[in-house]
């Protein structure tokens, strides 16, 4: 709710990512037979569901709880994410 959340949002990822690196550079790098848990906040302004969708068909494998939170599910609705994560963990055992 900060009106400069969007200018701190931008700083943190071109820092992180640097300079023409984009998402789908990274996902060749990950090992696609480790489990995925992806917890999508559907309310996300930046990032859809669609790209959601893309990750899961890149990781066939993965688990995926869609949210009703925007882009930081952790902190928005923190019991439902530690709800997720623990269901997730007890599935892998």
């Amino acid at each position: 709710m900060d009106p400069n959340a969007a200018e701190v949002f931008y700083r943190i990822v071109s820092r992180i990512s640097g300079e023409g690196l984009f998402i789908d550079d990274l996902v060749d790098k990950v090992n696609k037979d480790l489990p995925l848990l992806l917890l999508w906040g559907i309310k996300d302004p930046w990032i859809g569901t669609d790209t959601a969708d893309r990750l899961q068909a890149l990781f066939p494998a993965s688990s995926r709880v869609n949210l009703i939170a925007g882009h930081c599910p952790h902190d928005e609705v923190p019991a439902e994410v530690n709800n997720a994560i623990v269901e997730f963990i007890s599935s892998l055992s």
